[in-house]
């Protein structure tokens, strides 16, 4: 009997250490995962805004650092940089919509 419950006891400390060994590959890949995300709806936002002809001038080179930073396995630097790449996409985006229509006085012609 005692033998079965040291087995069982063997069993659940090698579980434990298996998983507590998997946890950081299995963070590190979801962390990975969320910055691919949302560097693919920054790099939406930063051709939306291109497509309309309002890409700011700093937002193809923003995008390239983060996904440098996301192989250099730097997430939170991907993230950061991911997050900066959509404001300027979509900023980018509505000021372009804001001036399709701006007239000037006759006096600035």
């Amino acid at each position: 009997m005692m033998r079965e419950q040291a087995r069982g006891v063997g069993r659940w400390i090698l579980a434990a250490t298996m998983l507590t060994a998997t946890l950081p590959a299995v963070a590190m890949d979801t962390a990975r995962m969320a910055v691919e995300a949302r560097l693919a709806a920054a790099e939406q936002a930063r051709a939306k805004a291109d497509a309309a002809g309002g890409e700011w001038r700093d937002t193809g080179k923003l995008l390239k650092q983060a996904q440098a930073a996301l192989a250099a396995g730097d997430h939170q630097k991907a993230l950061a940089l991911a997050e900066v790449v959509e404001f300027q996409g979509e900023q980018g985006y509505q000021q372009t919509l804001g001036q399709q229509n701006l007239s000037f006085p006759d006096i600035m012609r």
